[in-house]
């Protein structure tokens, strides 16, 4: 969603761009609000937006072991 974030913000609209982005930000943040109630876990809900750019970084150092399967040798 970052990389395509970025993009239409250079070529694009870029007001349509962050409505998206507002848009989506703040569903996501109803639905970890709802969860972390639920969970008695209110303290992460401040870290939310830390959380989800984490997320972004996470995909791309650990995206490579997906693609890259070691090869099963049966015995």
């Amino acid at each position: 969603f970052f990389p395509l974030l970025v993009a239409s913000l250079i070529f694009y609209c870029w007001i349509w761009a962050l409505a998206v982005y507002g848009l989506r930000f703040l569903i996501q943040a109803f639905v970890f609000w709802r969860t972390t109630r639920k969970l008695n876990e209110k303290d992460l809900f401040p870290l939310f937006p830390l959380l989800d750019i984490w997320m972004f970084a996470y995909y791309l150092i650990f995206a490579p072991a997906l693609i890259r399967k070691p090869r099963a040798t049966w015995k």
